[in-house]
C-alpha cells in the first residue's frame, strides 16, 4: 500500500489528498520584478526555480505526467492564468507587490490514473521585488494511493484501467483472452489486501469495481477447449507434444472446458487406430472404470465438440492435415477383441444422443468400422438404446454434422448396419457409407421416427440387407440427397438401392442410383405410401426379378422431373426416356452391364460419370440446382459447365 507522508515547511490542505508547499525564496534586486517557474524539475535547494520534489513514494512517471493550472493574482486584483505541463518553464514579469499563487495539479497522460484526476491544490503569497525573484514548490502526497496487482496468467491477460488509484476510484478490468482461450467461469475475482472480497460487476470482456482502501490483487484463470490425440500417447492432451491417446477423455474435457468458458471445443486426432475404452453411464456420463474389452464401450459424441481427424501420425497444423485414408487414415474401430473376429466387437462404434441441430457437434475426417450391433438394450441419458441397430453409428435425437467420414465394415443384427437414425437430423457432407450389413432393413443406413437426413456429395455403395433397402431404408422419415451415388447395394427382398416407407417428404437432386440389386422387386427404389421428389437424377442399370427401376404401391406417387428412370418412356416434365438396356445404351462412362453373366450383381464397379454423347448431358433443370456446396458436383467441380445442369451425381467436363 502506498501511504505517503506530508513533509515541508508550509502545509496547505488539498482537495484530493495531496499538499503543495510554496516557500518564499530570496528576493532579487533591480528595477524589474520577474518570476521564473520550472514545473516538474527535481527537488533540492536551488533558489532559482519553483521545483517539484517527487518524494520517496510519488511515482516518477505520475509526477512527469502532471499538468498545472496556475493563477497569479496581483496587488491590484489583476489575474493571470497559465496552464503548464510538467517539465516546462514559465517566466513572468510582474508588478511589484504581493502576488497570490494558486496551483491545481491534474493527471494529464499515461495509464497510472484517470486523465483529468485532481492530484492536489495549494496556494501561497510571494512578494515581488525589483529584479529576479524565485519561489520553490514542494509536493508530497498526503492521502494513500493504492495499487492493483495481477499475477502472471496463462492464456490471456486482465488489464486494469489504472494500476494506482485513490479510494473510491472506479476501476475497469478488461479481459483479453489469447486465441482459442476464454475466461474460465467464476475465476475472475479481486481480493483486498486484508483478504476482504471486492465486488466485481460485469460480464464478458469488461468488469468494474470501486477501489477500496487497500491494495488489490486480481485473480483469474483462462481455459482452452482444444485437445490433441495421438495413437499410443499418454499425456494431458493440451498440445501435440503432450498428446493424449484417449479420444473419449479429450472429447469430455473439451466439452467441459467449453461449458466453463472456452470459446470452442476442438479435438485434433492424428492418424492411427483408436478403439472405444468406456461404456456410457445411464446418466449420460462416461464410465471410466470400464475394462478395455467391454462390448458396450463406444465413442460418445459430446454437444458442441468438433472432433477432427486426418493429421499426420506425429501431429501437425491444419495445413498438414490430409483426410485421404491412404495418407492419414484416422480410424475409429470397434474391433476390440480378436482381430478380424467381429462377434466380439463393440455393439456401436459411435453414439450420439440428445445432440441439438446447429450445436457445433462435428465429426470430420474419420473411418468408422468394426461395429457389431447384436446386444441387449441399454439406457443412456434418458434414452433406451437399441444395441441391435447402428453398428457404425447410432443417433437418437441427435443431429451432428459428419464431414469426410467413411462408415464401412459395420454390421447390425436388426437395422442400419452403417448408421441408424431415430428422431435425428444429421448432416452428412462428403460421407461414404459402404460395405455394411444389416439382418433386416437398411444395410447402409436406416432412419426412423421423423428423422430428416441431409446428405450432400455422398456415396452409398456395396451395402447388404437381408430384407429391404440395401443402401438406405427410411420409415416415417425424410431424406434430402444432393450429388449422391447409390450403387452396388443388395436387398434380399425389395429396394436394392433404397426403400421409402411412409416417407412424408424426400427430395433427391442429382442422384445416381445404379448397379443395385433386389431379390424380389425394385432394383433401384421401392416406394411404399411415399411420394418423393426426384429431379435431375438417374435411376438406371439396376437389377431385380421385377421392376428394376422404381416400384410404387397404390399409396405412392413420386414426382419425377428432368430425370432418367429405367423402364420409363415418358418425356413429360422434362424427363428423358429410358435409353434402353445394355452397355451400349448406358449413360455412364464405364458401366458394367448387369445382363452380362460374367458380372455379378450388385455391382458398384465402373465409372458413373457421364460418357460422351450421354442422354443425361445438359438435360437437367437449373432451377433445381441449389447454391452452396451443392452447386458443385460429386467431384467438387462446378455444376453447370455447359448450357444446363447434367443429370446424376457428376457433371461432365
Amino acid at each position: 500500500m502506498r501511504k505517503l507522508i506530508v513533509l515541508g515547511i508550509l502545509s496547505l490542505t488539498l482537495f484530493s489528498g495531496c499538499h503543495f508547499f510554496l516557500n518564499p525564496g530570496a528576493s532579487g534586486r533591480g528595477n524589474a520584478g520577474t518570476l521564473t517557474l520550472n514545473f516538474g524539475g527535481p527537488g533540492g535547494n536551488s533558489p532559482s526555480a519553483l521545483a517539484i520534489a517527487s518524494g520517496g513514494d510519488l511515482p516518477a512517471d505520475l509526477l512527469a505526467a502532471l499538468r498545472y493550472e496556475v493563477v497569479f493574482t496581483g496587488p491590484d486584483g489583476e489575474a493571470l492564468a497559465h496552464s503548464v505541463a510538467s517539465g516546462e518553464t514559465l517566466s513572468l514579469t510582474l508588478a511589484l507587490g504581493d502576488w497570490r499563487i494558486d496551483v491545481s495539479a491534474y493527471y494529464q497522460e499515461g495509464d497510472l490514473l484517470e486523465e483529468g484526476t485532481l492530484v492536489g491544490t495549494g496556494s501561497t503569497t510571494v512578494p515581488i521585488e525589483p529584479g529576479p525573484n524565485s519561489a520553490r514548490l514542494v509536493m508530497r502526497m498526503a492521502g494513500p494511493l493504492y495499487g492493483i496487482t495481477i499475477p502472471s496468467l496463462t492464456g490471456g491477460s486482465v488489464v486494469p484501467s489504472f494500476p494506482l488509484a485513490f479510494e473510491g476510484t472506479p476501476i475497469t478490468l478488461t479481459v483479453r483472452p489469447d486465441e482459442r482461450f476464454g475466461l474460465k467461469s467464476n475465476t475472475l475475482a479481486a481480493l483486498e489486501v486484508n483478504g476482504d472480497p471486492v465486488s466485481l460487476v460485469g460480464a464478458g470482456a469488461t468488469w468494474t469495481f470501486a477501489m477500496p482502501a487497500g491494495d488489490v490483487t486480481v485473480a483469474a484463470e483462462f481455459i482452452s477447449g482444444w485437445r490433441y490425440v495421438k495413437e499410443g500417447a499418454s499425456g494431458t492432451g493440451l498440445s501435440w507434444a503432450d498428446a493424449s491417446g484417449d479420444p473419449q477423455r479429450m472429447m469430455d474435457e473439451a466439452a467441459a472446458a467449453k461449458a466453463e468458458g472456452a470459446p470452442e471445443a476442438l479435438v485434433r486426432v492424428a492418424a492411427g487406430t483408436y478403439k472405444p475404452r468406456y461404456k456410457p453411464n445411464s446418466d449420460g456420463t462416461t464410465d471410466y472404470t470400464t475394462s478395455g474389452d467391454d462390448r458396450g464401450s463406444t465413442f460418445i459424441l459430446r454437444e458442441g465438440v468438433e472432433v477432427r481427424g486426418g493429421y499426420p501420425a506425429g501431429g501437425g497444423d491444419d495445413a498438414s492435415r490430409n483426410i485421404n485414408p491412404a495418407t492419414n487414415n484416422t480410424i475409429l474401430s470397434g474391433d476390440i477383441g480378436t482381430a478380424n473376429n467381429n462377434t466380439d466387437n463393440v455393439y456401436q462404434v459411435v453414439l450420439g444422443v440428445n445432440i441439438p441441430a446447429g450445436s457445433g457437434t462435428i465429426l470430420d475426417g474419420f473411418t468408422i468400422s468394426g461395429g457389431y450391433a447384436d446386444g441387449a438394450r441399454s439406457s443412456f441419458a434418458g434414452k433406451s438404446i437399441d444395441r441391435t441397430a447402428g453398428g457404425g453409428m447410432y443417433n437418437d435425437e441427435s443431429s451432428p454434422v459428419l464431414t469426410n467420414v467413411i462408415l464401412s465394415g459395420n454390421l447390425s443384427a436388426y437395422v442400419g448396419g452403417g448408421m441408424y437414425n431415430k428422431s435425428s437430423s444429421p448432416i452428412l457432407t462428403n460421407v461414404t457409407i459402404s460395405g455394411n450389413t444389416s439382418n433386416s432393413n437398411g444395410g447402409g443406413m436406416r432412419s426412423e421416427s421423423s428423422s430428416l437426413v441431409l446428405m450432400i456429395n455422398g456415396t452409398i455403395s456395396g451395402n447388404t440387407t437381408y430384407n429391404s433397402g440395401g443402401g438406405i431404408s427410411s420409415n416415417a422419415s425424410s431424406l434430402v440427397l444432393t450429388n449422391v451415388t447409390i450403387s452396388g447395394n443388395k436387398a434380399s427382398s425389395f429396394g436394392g438401392g433404397m426403400t421409402n416407407e411412409q416417407v412424408p417428404s424426400s427430395v433427391l437432386t442429382n442422384v445416381t442410383i445404379s448397379g443395385n440389386k433386389a431379390g424380389s422387386g425394385a432394383g433401384g427404389m421401392l416406394n411404399a405410401s411415399s411420394s418423393p421428389q426426384i429431379r435431375n437424377s438417374i435411376i438406371w442399370g439396376n437389377a431385380a426379378a421385377a421392376s428394376p427401376g422404381i416400384s410404387n404401391d397404390a399409396g405412392s406417387s413420386p414426382a419425377i422431373a428432368y430425370s432418367i428412370v429405367q423402364g420409363s418412356s415418358v418425356s413429360s416434365d422434362g424427363n428423358v426416356a429410358d435409353p434402353g438396356t445394355g452397355s451400349t445404351n448406358s449413360p455412364f462412362a464405364d458401366w458394367q452391364d448387369p445382363a452380362d453373366t460374367s458380372v455379378t450383381m450388385p455391382n458398384s464397379a465402373g465409372d458413373y460419370r457421364l460418357k460422351s454423347g450421354s442422354p443425361a448431358i445438359n438435360r437437367g433443370d437449373p432451377a433445381y440446382n441449389p447454391a452452396g456446396a451443392a452447386a458443385l458436383d460429386r467431384d467438387g467441380t462446378p455444376r453447370i459447365k455447359g448450357g444446363r445442369v447434367d443429370l446424376g451425381a457428376y457433371e461432365r467436363e
